[in-house]
């Protein structure tokens, strides 16, 4: 069974430590956010993973923003989350999170829920990208 991942389980899997205070972890002032914090028992949703994913890879491991992300724009909903958009591009153009196809339409999902197995795998494929 795929269990729902929380968004604390998502940062753990990311630092390599358990989160275990009230406060967020040691060193992840810079790429995480207070909503992190409030929300960490939260279930995950993609647009949350993309942007928990895109600030940890920049911040932490040093990767650049993909500069040109208009191959992103085939994503229909990249825009339903303004404030989202450039997160969810950079994980999509390197290959991190997969898009969803409903027929012929690509879409984020940007609402969609994280399972426990596919956050593993984002953190594989942020393995493989930052090399």
């Amino acid at each position: 069974m795929n269990d729902i991942c929380k968004v604390e389980q998502l940062i753990e899997l990311l630092t390599g430590e358990e989160w275990e205070s009230d406060s967020l972890p040691s060193g992840t002032e810079k790429w995480l956010e207070e909503q992190d914090l409030l929300n960490r028992g939260e279930e995950l949703e993609r647009r949350t993973a993309a942007r928990i994913i895109h600030m940890y890879i920049r911040t932490v491991l040093g990767v650049k923003d993909v500069e040109d992300i208009t191959p992103a724009y085939e994503l229909r909903d990249l825009f339903d989350c303004r404030v989202c958009a450039n997160h969810i591009a950079q994980v999509y153009m390197r290959g991190i999170m997969d898009v969803v196809q409903i027929g012929e339409l690509c879409i984020f999902d940007v609402h969609g829920k994280v399972t426990r197995e596919e956050a593993v795998s984002y953190v594989g494929k942020i393995k493989e990208t930052s090399k």
